[in-house]
């Protein structure tokens, strides 16, 4: 039946300026998806959600601490046990940890210490002196914090806003292809309605040129031709409004390309595919599966659903007292300089005879030397003690802690709880709202079927009708008018095939672009330009789709088939 239509002969229609450009529907979409700022912008937003990610993870990095310092005391001396009457020391340390935060929570700490001590007191037996020391201390929470639920949270978090970034990225692209389609459709569409509107305005030409014969040969009389004239004049206008018409369009499709300036721009946009003819319709059961399954809308919901779970579980942890398990474990060195060996006079505590016989008897003494010190040495034996000697020190303990009132942690509890329940019916809502969408463009690609089929038969019964009026006006059984009524009923007929089969092909654009995830909430219903679209004389038509042959030289455009999408989708993922 569409076949039928071959007055509409399609071919590219031409501006009045400008350098022609021809230009299939796929090379407009990559042009676009090149240059979108959108796409950019979302790219962007991706790699920020990336960085999140390794931000998140940054918690767990290992921290080096060093410190080195020097001391000095000088402290008078209340006792004789402090060695000297003013007790001086100095004091040099140099100490290197490394300490970590697990998964977990617990916090890892391995320390090796280091330190020099020189005094002026006669009991410090090694001066200077050297001490070493390597610990390795533990914390690690029994309650709250404890596990890999609150200690990872912020990774999940992010981890999720990344999923959700990608998917953002996806209905960009999506959106912007479906932009680029419409754009690109319209003007056709708008080709198509310059076309017919200059057949109208030949078919009116013509008519005045028979009216004017059968004026002269007194068939008619000379008020006749007022009305043909006025009709032509009528639609020469719609020509303009036409003419104009093609232009938006043509800078419609030039922005949403983002090739408003340069080569492009300057350049007369001529589209050379076509719609393609009614095929059957798909699997409607496995198409409302599908988009549900993929909607992204419905997929962004739920990474919020689980922020918001892990959010309220973290919550909840923090309503437990803090107990944390305390222990170290370390091995220590020491040596130093420990001098000459000591020489002592201690006595026996037996009486001997006085040899200077200056009395009876003294007491027997006897000179001690002190044995060498076990620790005399330098740093480096301080070291070798260290992993050598094997002296070990070590503890272990728990620490409680707990707010009365724990307010702060009741209300964070109580508000995961309520951002909890409220994504919870936000899901439930858009899911509702999908599911409503979906049905929407099942329904709009069914009745754009039937619509095919009825305009085109429309539109070639109103031809009938005008090649019929025409042949009455010529043998004088029919009016001016009557031609001129018929003429303008088939231009509308015509206009509203080539919107019907232009709002087909966008509905199945639709509905594959739903079945990938994007809903186009823009077109859910059935086009109004569809049902309302005015005549090609005088009053511009709408946006849509033209009727053109199912034969001819011009290749038909796939539109946004199932197989050409996600390769474009998957080439601009980064």
């Amino acid at each position: 039946m569409i076949a039928i239509l071959a007055v509409l002969i399609f071919s590219p229609v031409l501006g009045a300026s400008g350098d022609e450009l021809p230009l299939r529907l796929v090379q407009c979409i990559e042009a676009a998806l090149a240059n979108n700022r959108d796409i950019i912008i979302e790219r962007m937003n991706l790699r920020q959600a990336r960085g999140e990610v390794t931000r998140a993870w940054s918690t767990f990095d290992p921290y080096v601490v060093a410190e080195s310092g020097f001391t000095h005391t000088e402290q008078p001396a209340g006792t004789q046990l402090l060695g000297a009457d003013v007790s001086e020391q100095e004091s040099v340390t140099c100490n290197v940890g490394l300490e970590a935060l697990v998964p977990t929570g617990g916090m890892l700490r391995l320390d090796f210490q280091n330190e020099r001590t020189e005094s002026n007191s006669y009991f410090q037996d090694l001066n200077p002196q050297y001490s070493t020391a390597l610990a390795f201390t533990v914390t690690h929470p029994l309650l709250q914090g404890a596990g890999k639920r609150p200690n990872l949270y912020r990774v999940k978090v992010a981890k999720n806003n990344l999923a959700a970034s990608k998917i953002a990225l996806k209905e960009v692209i999506l959106q912007t292809v479906s932009n680029v389609e419409d754009a690109y459709w319209n003007l056709v569409l708008a080709g198509e309605n310059l076309r017919v509107s200059r057949l109208s305005r030949q078919l009116a030409g013509e008519l005045l040129h028979m009216t004017k014969t059968q004026v002269r040969t007194g068939i008619l009389p000379p008020v006749a031709t007022l009305q043909a004239e006025a009709s032509a004049a009528s639609r020469e206008e719609a020509v303009l409004v036409a003419e104009n018409t093609i232009q938006t369009a043509r800078r419609e499709l030039l922005r949403v390309m983002n090739a408003l300036d340069g080569k492009i721009g300057s350049a007369t946009l001529v589209p050379m595919d076509r719609p393609v003819p009614v095929k059957s319709l798909p699997d409607f059961d496995k198409i409302r599966k599908e988009a549900l399954r993929n909607s992204f809308q419905l997929r962004s919901f739920e990474y919020q659903i689980h922020n918001a779970l892990l959010a309220r579980k973290v919550a909840r942890n923090a309503l437990l007292p803090r107990l944390d398990l305390l222990g170290s474990v370390g091995i220590v060195g020491l040596a130093g300089n420990a001098g000459d060996p000591a020489t002592r006079v201690m006595p026996t505590g037996r009486i001997i005879p006085d040899p200077t016989g200056s009395s009876i008897g003294i007491t027997e003494t006897v000179t001690i030397t002190d044995p060498p010190n076990s620790f005399d040495g330098n740093y480096g034996d301080a070291l070798g003690s260290m992993f050598a000697d094997g002296y070990v020190a070590w503890s272990v303990g728990l620490q409680v802690r707990y707010p009365l009132g724990n307010r702060m942690a009741r209300s964070d509890y109580s508000r995961a709880l309520l951002e909890e329940k409220k994504a919870l019916l936000q899901i439930e809502k858009a899911h509702d709202l999908v599911k409503v969408f979906i049905e929407n463009l099942i329904g709009d690609l069914e009745t754009a079927v039937k619509r095919v089929e009825v305009t085109a038969k429309s539109a070639e019964l109103a031809k009938k009708n005008m090649k019929a009026e025409e042949k009455k006006f010529k043998v004088g059984i029919s009016t001016n008018r009557d031609v001129l009524e018929a003429q303008e009923a088939y231009a509308k007929a015509l206009i509203a095939a080539v919107q019907a089969l232009i709002d087909y092909n966008k509905s199945r654009g639709r509905i594959e672009r739903a079945r990938m995830g994007y809903i186009d909430v823009s077109g859910a219903t059935v086009s109004m330009a569809g049902s309302q679209t005015s005549p090609a004389m005088g009053i511009e038509a709408q946006g849509g789709l033209s009727v053109i042959p199912s034969t001819g030289s011009i290749p038909q455009s796939t539109g946004l088939g199932s197989t050409s999408m996600p390769s474009l989708g998957s080439s601009l993922m980064p």
